[in-house]
């Protein structure tokens, strides 16, 4: 059994799924199995996938026939994994090549931990640094800053698949924003997070990037932090948080960038 499976999903990803598959088969710990889950891409995304398959056995392929979305793909990959530890993965992002290394020397000198995330580089279209992404460290921290921003950076993630079975895994209610869900329930559930200050990820913020953040997407996240705060218990006069996603939701395309700029304290995603 190797130490980590590697779960990530793509659809219509051809762009850039080269590079995130290299930096996850470049890692400086090798012992890993790599599960890959095409969600019914119409591009050439599966073709790019299978070409890397025959040169290494690492990697897993599963393809949905329908495009079921990434909450309910990342869960048929957990049922698919044979490992102890968790690693997220995009398939438009980078992972540094010392990632895994990293966060598996630290969980397992710190057994106590459920959930181990990093900061990371924001990077665009082609793959350039724009600034540096800041997350909490602390479970402390992490708690705090749950109620206004999501705390953690999904992709950057190692977790233990014990920790993710005792709370259910992801939430298949939500089609996006499963991560925050997740991240809610399992401090819900005295589940330990932390990040590491390593810039161990490589994130990529593009012009789709801004279009996915859609008044939908915040109604989405509005439900989500509405359900967070009652996992939490959180008092009513502390949810003020729920206002976020709302102003960012009716925000005009146009002043999207200059309010992201101006929020990045309340959600520096």
């Amino acid at each position: 059994m190797t130490d980590i499976s590697v779960i990530m999903s793509a659809y219509n990803s051809e762009k850039y799924i080269e590079e995130a598959i290299e930096s996850i088969l470049d890692q400086t710990f090798a012992d890993f199995e790599f599960i890959i889950i095409d969600d019914a891409s119409e591009d050439n995304t599966l073709d790019i996938i299978k070409s890397y398959q025959k040169s290494d056995q690492r990697i897993k392929l599963l393809r949905n026939n329908n495009n079921l979305g990434l909450t309910r793909s990342l869960n048929k990959a957990l049922k698919h994994s044979q490992s102890e530890y968790i690693a997220r993965m995009d398939a438009d992002d980078i992972s540094h090549p010392e990632r895994f290394e990293t966060q598996i020397n630290y969980l397992k000198d710190n057994p106590g931990i459920d959930i181990l995330g990093t900061t990371a580089y924001n990077i665009n279209e082609n793959g350039e640094i724009i600034k540096e992404r800041t997350v909490p460290l602390s479970y402390t921290d992490i708690k705090k800053t749950i109620l206004l921003a999501n705390p953690v950076i999904h992709s950057s993630v190692i977790m233990k698949k014990s920790s993710l079975k005792e709370i259910n895994n992801y939430n298949e209610t939500f089609k996006k924003v499963q991560d925050y869900e997740l991240w809610f329930r399992a401090l819900a559930n005295d589940l330990i997070i932390e990040n590491l200050p390593d810039k161990l990820l490589y994130y990529r913020v593009n012009d789709e990037y801004f279009n996915r953040k859609s008044l939908k997407y915040r109604i989405t996240e509005f439900k989500v932090r509405l359900k967070g705060y009652k996992y939490l218990n959180t008092p009513i006069h502390k949810r003020y948080g729920l206002l976020i996603p709302l102003i960012l939701g009716f925000i005009p395309k146009f002043l999207l960038k200059p309010a992201y700029k101006f929020m990045k304290k309340f959600d520096p995603r």
